[in-house]
């Protein structure tokens, strides 16, 4: 656990209702807390779009909040972001970037430059997509310049340069 304050993540979803506590919180429930953390935490909470490293009290019933390793963020709010300060976060992960019944944003990747922008300043920061499922109408593979990305094998993956941004699409099972 040693390093984990310094190592918080940005959780982006593409609508606000998609970023809230109660609807982020079961996204981390199968995760494998105590063996992650040596049994210093035993699951992860949601508290005010901040995500916790917490622990179940068996003599309260409650919860206790931990170690603060990300935060929650709503790509159609991004404008919200811009002024504020995020100095831990060095990752950044947005999930269901690619949508089954292609609802996306107007000018979606803008969008999301900008809040990578806004998160990481001047900072080198790992950026993660994640989408499960494939669609030939996904804006990001023409906007970002992935040319072939939707037509990827299964485990295979594909190195793109874009002016010095590395791009690694992985197609996984």
């Amino acid at each position: 656990v040693v390093g984990l304050c310094n190592c918080q993540f940005a959780y982006v979803r593409r609508f606000d209702m998609e970023s809230k506590d109660s609807v982020k919180e079961p996204y981390f429930a199968d995760m494998p807390v105590q063996a992650l953390t040596n049994n210093q935490y035993s699951c992860i909470t949601v508290y005010r779009k901040h995500i916790y490293l917490s622990n179940h009290n068996p003599k309260t019933h409650k919860i206790e909040r931990g170690v603060c390793i990300g935060q929650c963020f709503a790509l159609a709010s991004a404008e919200h972001y811009k002024s504020l300060m995020y100095p831990h976060i060095m990752n950044i992960i947005f999930e269901e970037f690619i949508n089954e019944k292609n609802q996306y944003l107007f000018r979606e990747c803008d969008k999301f430059q900008q809040l990578v922008s806004s998160i990481l300043r001047d900072r080198v920061g790992k950026v993660v997509l994640i989408g499960n499922t494939l669609s030939r109408l996904c804006p990001w593979y023409e906007e970002c310049g992935l040319v072939g990305a939707e037509e990827l094998g299964l485990n295979e993956t594909r190195v793109y340069n874009l002016e010095g941004t590395i791009i690694k699409v992985h197609r996984c099972d």
